[in-house]
């Protein structure tokens, strides 16, 4: 089976149809992304998981709250 190589245009097609479809992705990319990188620098500060006890442990995790990110442009 032979898969059929994209061509620039065909991917710049599908590229713009998913910001036209929803103009929120990369927002909610950035969103996604910026949670995940939180997560990862928590986990390391405390050294633990959520939920994980450690001899190592640093601290506590709290809650959540949500928050929406204000960009200043």
């Amino acid at each position: 089976m032979t898969r059929r190589k994209s061509s620039k245009k065909d991917v710049l097609r599908k590229v713009e149809a998913m910001f036209t479809e929803n103009p929120d992705y990369v927002r909610q990319l950035l969103q996604g992304l910026c949670q995940d990188i939180m997560e990862e620098e928590r986990t390391q500060y405390l050294k633990a998981g959520s939920c994980e006890r450690t001899a190592e442990r640093q601290g506590y995790r709290t809650g959540y709250k949500p928050r929406t990110l204000k960009r200043f442009i």
